[in-house]
């Protein structure tokens, strides 16, 4: 059983690195990152995982209607999540072949900015699959235990000290700006509008 349980694992993780490997977007230029860009709404992001909100919402609202208010939320912040985590992909994709062009080259902003990209989103990666994991399994537990308690957002969004969901996500928007303004100011007003 434990051998059989161990072999369904490792099919899904090559089945998943396989389709990763055969989906990804190899040579991503600067003209290959906007319009893959999904939207994120930064404001009403700020809105989910926000202190405060909860607070009102916690003493405003009846347990039953608080209930459905935070199932949505928490669907929200799943979409966003998701929204994110793909575009820490294409910009992820961007840097690195922006770094491989000019690996052996002299530095000229573009290098530099290339790789603080692909760092910045690799961070990001390794918390957001977190986040979204203990949101998964906070949508599973307010799903099947109606009578439970109604989780916080707010306390989602952090793991410890060294990870914040929304600031992670702000320091891949500022190394991607950066990035664009190392290509120039047409590539820099594109990604402004979609960022």
């Amino acid at each position: 059983m434990i051998n059989g349980f161990i072999a369904a694992l490792l099919t899904i993780l090559f089945l998943r690195f396989a389709f990763r490997k055969f989906y990804r977007f190899p040579n991503r230029t600067e003209h290959d990152v906007a319009s893959f860009l999904a939207p994120v709404d930064l404001g009403e992001l700020m809105d989910l995982v926000d202190a405060l909100t909860e607070e009102i919402m916690w003493h405003e609202l009846e347990p039953r209607e608080l209930r459905k208010v935070q199932l949505k939320r928490l669907r929200l912040l799943l979409e966003y999540s998701h929204r994110m985590r793909h575009n820490a992909n294409v910009l992820q994709e961007w840097g690195a072949y922006g770094y491989r062009r000019r690996r052996y080259a002299q530095e000229d902003g573009i290098k530099s900015c290339s790789l603080g990209l692909v760092k910045a989103c690799r961070h990001f990666h390794f918390g957001a699959r977190s986040v979204q994991f203990d949101l998964h399994v906070k949508f599973v537990k307010l799903k099947l235990f109606p009578t439970g308690p109604v989780p916080r957002l707010s306390r989602v969004r952090r793991i410890d000290a060294s990870f914040d969901l929304l600031f992670a996500y702000q320091s891949i928007r500022i190394a991607a700006e950066y990035l664009s303004q190392a290509y120039g100011e047409d590539c820099y007003q594109s990604l402004a509008k979609t960022l």
